[in-house]
């Protein structure tokens, strides 16, 4: 946006010399002003997005992984990241951070590093010091199982198996790609169709019957 012309409160355009007003510059939270017409903001913003100069992607990163491993952030709720809203333990969100940007953000490498830590590996039976304790991992927190692994577990319970379009006989939901588009149809052996939908990125099967209700 360039400059325009405007008129000094109180007085009138055409009476008063007009002054310019200059448009505000782009600016990432907590991040560089994009002033460079030159090159494309949306890329300058991304670069920055995922370098170690932005406070926030690497923490918020490991803050949501550490979330769907355990049942709960460090920092809850988990994006939420304000000041007043401190981490259940700053040492161990840093610590994390802190290796995870060192190891060239690998995933992999985060999320071998929480599972074959003591706090993953804790039971969730509880005694009388740690029997109220939802905020510093004392125990392990229960949790939902995942849609898809609540469908593998009831077909293996059963004995039954659920049929994916494009994937061989016996596959199970949780190896399909996540985002996988395609018609209705996968029916299993009960006659029920399994149309996957999409929640925040996990496929979540809907059931519903395949003749009329």
């Amino acid at each position: 946006m360039g400059p325009s012309a405007a008129a000094p409160a109180g007085c009138s355009s055409s009476c008063c010399p007009a002054s310019p007003v200059v448009g505000a510059q782009p600016k990432a939270l907590g991040g560089p002003v994009l002033e460079d017409v030159k090159s494309d903001r949306r890329v300058r913003l991304t670069s920055w997005l995922a370098s170690k100069e932005n406070p926030f992607f690497a923490r918020s990163l490991v803050n949501r992984v550490w979330f769907h491993l355990l049942g709960r952030g460090i920092v809850k709720p988990v994006d939420d990241f304000r000041d007043s809203n401190p981490a259940s333990n700053d040492e161990l969100l840093d610590g994390q951070t802190s290796a995870f940007v060192k190891d060239g953000y690998n995933l992999k490498g985060l999320i071998r590093t929480i599972l074959r830590s003591r706090t993953y590996q804790l039971s969730s039976h509880t005694n009388e010091l740690n029997a109220d304790d939802d905020l510093y991992f004392s125990h392990a927190l229960t949790k939902l199982l995942p849609a898809e692994v609540l469908l593998d577990a009831i077909s293996t319970v059963t004995g039954t198996t659920t049929a994916f379009e494009g994937l061989p006989q016996g596959a199970r939901v949780t190896q399909m790609p996540d985002g996988k588009d395609g018609p209705p149809g996968p029916t299993d052996s009960s006659h029920q169709a399994v149309t996957p939908q999409s929640s925040g990125g996990i496929r979540t099967p809907r059931w519903r019957p395949s003749g009329p209700v």
